[in-house]
């Protein structure tokens, strides 16, 4: 089962030196990712719904994991990336896709 603890990575290593290197960056990054998920679920566009999701989730996991940054708001973006992670990987498995087939 998919669940929101993962070993993929859904960020390059470029964006991710952006991100950890200005953390400034990170909330409209998460932001895009985050919104950009919830429309292409909207759409059911579910495996792209996946890609933006974790891009998300990742980003909320960069900061939480900085201590120099967390705070409640990156707890909250990490609370809810890994609700919508968790959403759409429920229906990734229900229509019949692997770990190994959504990254």
């Amino acid at each position: 089962m998919l669940t929101p603890e993962f070993d993929f990575s859904f960020i390059c290593p470029r964006h991710r030196q952006w991100i950890e290197g200005s953390p400034e960056v990170a909330g409209p990054f998460w932001r895009s990712g985050f919104e950009q998920a919830q429309r292409l679920m909207a759409a059911q566009d579910w495996l792209n719904a996946w890609r933006h999701a974790g891009c998300a989730y990742e980003t909320a996991q960069l900061m939480v994991r900085d201590a120099s940054c967390c705070d409640r708001g990156w707890l909250r973006r990490h609370s809810a990336s890994a609700a919508q992670m968790s959403m759409v990987a429920k229906v990734l498995q229900l229509n019949g896709h692997s770990s190994t087939t959504v990254h």
